[in-house]
């Protein structure tokens, strides 16, 4: 198992909101979230450090690890909301599943940032973009690329064999997606169930669903972080006062 990091996004000083912890996408990163705006409470995320093999005990078990990580920290409550984009969000899912009625930290909810409902995620990649052609910049070094294209591929595989375990409705989760259709490699665009997939759970996980502008690769650009801020800050806002709970 890898080692992971809690690092600070952002931070609301004079807040009393409950603080939103995002987990990092498939490549182990947590960039992404730093194009989020002030949403009126604190921003924490939890990143791989690049140090051991991530993903090889599975979801489940990375998880389990991130809830203890969680639980170790000086947060400024006893309360938190989890979320994350991709398969950031089913980590999140699954951690509070595992922290559902934990006497020392509630979850308000979840927050899933375009996070494909696990069976469809083969199904999701052909034919659809490369995501190394979109997630990955020209400054990045050699050795980082290489660690978060196998991040990528093993996160892939990892999200591929996880499936959603009874007890993951409890908590209240949202589901924001992607007002755009995927880029595809073959030319035109590669759609997706509204709901990517997550009306086919069984459990009924999802109680409420948003749409922000851009597409699976693009919803964290410039041009798009005002709309995923909105969204993020009222599903939180929603989440807290118990509206979907």
């Amino acid at each position: 198992m890898a080692d992971s990091e809690f690092a600070i996004i952002r931070q609301q000083p004079s807040s009393a909101s409950v603080p939103l912890i995002l987990v990092h996408d498939g490549g182990g990163t947590i960039f992404p979230y730093f194009a989020i705006h002030d949403i009126g409470r604190d921003i924490y995320g939890i990143a791989l450090s690049g140090r051991g093999e991530p993903w090889e005990d599975g979801i489940a078990d990375i998880a389990d690890k991130y809830t203890a990580l969680v639980k170790a920290q000086s947060l400024p409550a006893s309360a938190v909301i989890l979320g994350g984009w991709s398969l950031g969000g089913i980590i999140a899912l699954e951690m509070a599943r595992l922290l559902y009625e934990d006497p020392e930290l509630e979850v308000k909810g979840v927050v899933m940032m375009e996070s494909i409902y696990p069976p469809l995620v083969s199904a999701q990649q052909q034919g659809a973009i490369d995501p190394t052609d979109v997630t990955l910049g020209n400054g990045i070094s050699l050795a980082a690329r290489s660690r978060i294209l196998k991040s990528l591929n093993k996160g892939h595989e990892a999200v591929k064999a996880h499936r959603i375990q009874p007890g993951s409705e409890l908590t209240a989760t949202v589901l924001i997606t992607a007002d755009d259709p995927w880029p595809s490699l073959r030319g035109g665009k590669f759609e997706m169930p509204a709901k990517l997939g997550w009306d086919d759970d069984g459990l009924g996980v999802v109680k409420h669903v948003y749409s922000t502008s851009g597409h699976h690769y693009s919803i964290f650009d410039e041009e798009n972080a005002a709309s995923i801020t909105a969204n993020l800050s009222e599903a939180c806002a929603m989440l807290e006062n118990g509206v979907w709970g």
